[in-house]
């Protein structure tokens, strides 16, 4: 079984600032150890692409870990980034690559500006975790992991905001 969720938010700043807001989150984030740039390009049609692997602890219960073979202090993470300038739109795809035979775990995240007013920009996060090759314990697992994904996007939107209102 698959588990997802969706958050959306308004922030009253720009698409530009609340992006730059969100890639600082990670600086401000206890839990990231390291944001490494992998690959940057742009196309002939104005897209720019952006892929970083981010390294985290590992947020895991210790039964949990011990469990599912996820005995390591650490998790690395894709996040893939594409900006299209002209129309001010970003796109963000974030997926674990570490344990990836127990566990999925996926963001996919936009920042446009709000269609009434485009000083303001609307996020949307959508994500889904599965655990099923974990078997039972696994839908268990996912239960539990979505909560923790819709808490961490909620505590990211108000790391974001500070951090916007920090530059006011």
């Amino acid at each position: 079984m698959v588990l997802g969720y969706t958050v959306n938010h308004l922030f009253q700043h720009p698409v530009e600032k609340v992006v730059n807001a969100h890639r600082k989150s990670y600086d401000e984030s206890k839990d990231i150890i390291e944001v490494k740039q992998v690959e940057h390009e742009h196309d002939v049609q104005g897209l720019e692409y952006v892929k970083w692997i981010i390294t985290s602890f590992n947020p895991m219960p210790n039964i949990v870990k011990k469990m599912g073979g996820m005995d390591h202090p650490n998790i690395q993470t894709e996040e893939e980034m594409w900006v299209d300038e002209p129309s001010r739109r970003h796109w963000f795809r974030q997926q674990n690559i570490s344990f990836i035979d127990n566990m999925i775990l996926q963001k996919n995240s936009t920042f446009v500006p709000d269609s009434h007013n485009p000083d303001w920009t609307c996020f949307e996060q959508a994500g889904a975790v599965d655990m099923s090759n974990l078997g039972f314990v696994g839908k268990a697992l996912e239960l539990l992991y979505k909560n923790v994904m819709e808490n961490d996007v909620r505590k990211q939107i108000a790391m974001i905001e500070g951090i916007l209102n920090k530059k006011l």
